[in-house]
């Protein structure tokens, strides 16, 4: 803007606040004042430059604080975006987080359930087991027993048989006496047959000599023939002994050899009883200490087991063997040949109870004839005197009668000594004794071998269960492992599906923290834009404390201005 001629140009100062504010507005007035001319124009201008000023503090005043306010408005606006964007970042991750968490927490449940169904049949083997190996063991206790028993058994025909062979030995001795003194019998029948022979000639020769011994003769004679068949006799039962003795020793013979293998199966079967013994007592030990132990690694005790019963069997096969040895032995030898040996005894001993009552009658009635007529017959008394005592080529009647008494002692002897080796004594067992021991023994052998089969059944049984068990039980432990694996699986699933979500959960609320530090922010702009704002309108800039400071002192300005220009005297042109 331009001056008139002769004025200056003006440019006002004015800051507000300043102390010389009112002394450069006077001077800025006089120097307007001169020329009335303008004076409409310079009220105008300093209308202008008033309302100019006042903008200015208007704007300075509010303008700094709109723009605070929408600053913070825009940086609330940032952090609640950025706090929308971590929410939902962590909202997903929390999302996916949930996601594996249930799909840990389905894959924990299956495992559970077949951890639990494992257990179950774990649980159901176990007690399985446990019944199989109670079972195992009451069929080895029963198998222990009966292999006891069996060995008792086997014992005591060990015994009997021990006494069998003494009383059999005796049997033999006393068969080989009787038959000597049979033998010896035999011989002193035939030479007391030749004697009578002898005799029966002299007789004959003294009748002619002595009416009076003719009834001695007679007698002599008639005891003479009849003595003879007595002799036959005799013979015969010494023969029969004979042949009945030869037979009982054969029998004798055999009887000890099956006693012999009788013996050996005996030890076999004792060592089998106690290898099978040992072996079950191994076993039962072996289960009570290891329930659990499934059956192959009871293999080694089951081969020990089965050793000892092959060799309990091979010894029964040598008993079984030898006792019937001993049967045929005792049925075709032995019975045959005591038989045939009692009965040639029998005849034997009736011979020489006859023999003996015919020499009796012959010393007692052929003599007290011949005495009478010993001096008319002194040839035939020779004769019989020859007759009697016999000579070196020819033996007579006391030399046979003498060696058949011999003989018949001797026969009594062996008799005795072979009923002592059939009934035996106080101190030594006989046959029967052994036979009955041996009853005994092998009755206590088919005892024990009873026990021993029933309790080889139970031990089967058991050993069934414990396999039926020992299968069960590896089952359960199959599912046990199965479910175990799929718990550690649903597990692992579960922790990292819950260290996802922890995440996502962190994320979130470091979301939410931010979102709401934004919208603190956004709040708090909005209020102080709104507070700005709302200072802008007419009432608020009236109120205004600020508006009041900066228009007050204008007001003034102006009346003053306006009274120095109403004070001023007018000029005309």
């Amino acid at each position: 803007m331009t001056s008139a001629p002769g004025t200056r140009s003006i440019r006002p100062r004015l800051v507000i606040g300043s102390p010389d504010s009112r002394t450069d507005l006077s001077h800025m007035l006089r120097s307007i004042a001169p020329t009335s001319h303008h004076r409409l124009h310079a009220v105008v201008t300093v209308f202008l430059s008033l309302l100019l000023v006042a903008l200015l503090a208007f704007f300075a005043l509010f303008t700094g604080k709109v723009a605070n306010g929408a600053g913070q408005l825009s940086e609330g606006a940032g952090r609640a975006n950025d706090g929308s964007a971590a929410l939902s970042a962590g909202a997903a991750s929390a999302r996916d987080g949930s996601k594996k968490l249930a799909e840990g927490t389905a894959s924990l449940d299956k495992g559970t359930g077949e951890l639990s169904s494992g257990l179950k049949k774990a649980g159901t083997g176990a007690a399985s087991l446990s019944t199989g190996a109670a079972d195992l063991n009451e069929g080895a206790g029963s198998l222990s027993a009966g292999a006891g028993a069996a060995a008792t058994g086997a014992a005591e025909l060990h015994a009997g048989t021990a006494r069998l062979t003494v009383g059999a030995q005796k049997l033999a001795d006393g068969t080989a006496q009787a038959q000597a003194g049979a033998q010896r019998a035999a011989d002193g029948a035939s030479r007391l047959a030749a004697g009578a022979g002898q005799l029966a000639a002299g007789t004959r020769a003294a009748l002619e000599g002595s009416a009076a011994l003719g009834t001695g003769v007679s007698d002599i004679m008639a005891e003479t023939e009849v003595s003879i068949p007595d002799a036959a006799l005799l013979a015969e039962g010494a023969a029969k002994t004979a042949a009945g003795a030869a037979a009982l020793r054969d029998g004798a013979v055999e009887l000890d050899a099956g006693v012999d293998r009788l013996n050996a199966g005996t030890i076999q079967a004792r060592d089998g009883s106690a290898q099978l013994a040992a072996g079950t007592h191994d076993l039962v030990a072996f289960a009570e200490a290891n329930p659990l132990v499934p059956v192959g690694a009871l293999l080694e005790k089951l081969k020990t087991l089965d050793a000892g019963a092959g060799g309990l069997n091979a010894g029964l096969v040598e008993l079984s063997t030898g006792s019937g040895n001993l049967a045929l032995a005792t049925e075709h030898k032995v019975v045959p040949g005591t038989q045939a040996l009692a009965n040639g005894t029998v005849l034997v001993h009736e011979g020489t109870l006859k023999s003996q009552a015919k020499l009796n009658r012959l010393y007692t009635e052929g003599l007290t004839p011949l005495k009478a007529g010993t001096d008319k017959l002194t040839a035939g008394m020779q004769q019989l005197d020859a007759g009697f005592q016999g000579s070196p080529d020819q033996p007579g009647l006391l030399s046979g009668a003498g060696q058949l008494a011999a003989g018949t002692t001797a026969l009594n002897g062996g008799l005795m000594q072979l009923n002592a080796g059939y009934q035996g004594t106080a101190v030594e067992p006989g046959l029967l004794a052994g036979a009955g021991r041996l009853n005994e023994g092998a009755a206590a052998l088919s005892g024990g071998n009873a026990r021993l089969a029933e309790g080889a059944l139970k031990l089967a049984e058991g050993s069934t269960q414990l396999a039926s068990g020992t299968s069960s039980l590896k089952d359960g432990m199959g599912k046990l492992t199965e479910g175990a694996a799929r718990l550690d699986t649903g597990a692992g699933d579960l922790n990292a599906g819950a260290a996802q979500l922890a995440d996502g959960n962190a994320k979130l609320a470091d979301g939410a923290a931010q979102l709401a530090e934004g919208n603190g922010k956004l709040a708090e702009g909005t209020e102080r834009m709104s507070a700005s704002t709302s200072a802008m309108t007419p009432a608020s800039v009236a109120t205004s404390p600020g508006i009041l400071a900066v228009a007050l002192p204008l007001l003034i300005l102006a009346a003053l201005v306006a009274m120095m220009l109403a004070s001023r005297p007018r000029r005309s042109h």
